[in-house]
């Protein structure tokens, strides 16, 4: 339980912070800190708007995180995965299938014999 928590930290700060902290950042950087506070009487929503401009930044930055070590930037997500056994096949699909592997075959049978001639 403590490690879903200590991930789902990781994945906000990663997917949600490190964007938005960096639009911040480059903000102040270009433009000074009064740009930055601007953004937030200015605009309608700011946090979306930092969110959007930092997005390739933060990229950058998890990408050269994975660099270091592979995981830390962009850790892996959990997924499922279900599998159907025994679908079924009909009668029609295995006639096909047989038709096309034994064409294959002699396909390349032939093929074997021009390359013995050459």
């Amino acid at each position: 339980m403590v490690t879903n928590l200590i991930h789902d930290f990781r994945m906000s700060l990663m997917k949600d912070i490190l964007p938005i902290g960096m639009a911040i950042a480059k903000r102040i950087w270009r433009r000074g800190p009064k740009d930055m506070i601007e953004i937030f009487t200015i605009a309608e929503s700011p946090i979306e708007r930092l969110r959007e401009e930092g997005n390739e930044a933060a990229r950058l930055v998890r990408e050269t995180l994975d660099g270091i070590l592979p995981g830390l930037g962009n850790p892996p997500v959990k997924t499922n995965i279900n599998r159907q056994y025994g679908m079924p096949i009909n009668c029609v699909q295995i006639n096909e299938l047989e038709t096309i592997l034994n064409q294959i075959e002699l396909d390349l049978d032939l093929l074997s014999k021009c390359l013995k001639n050459l």
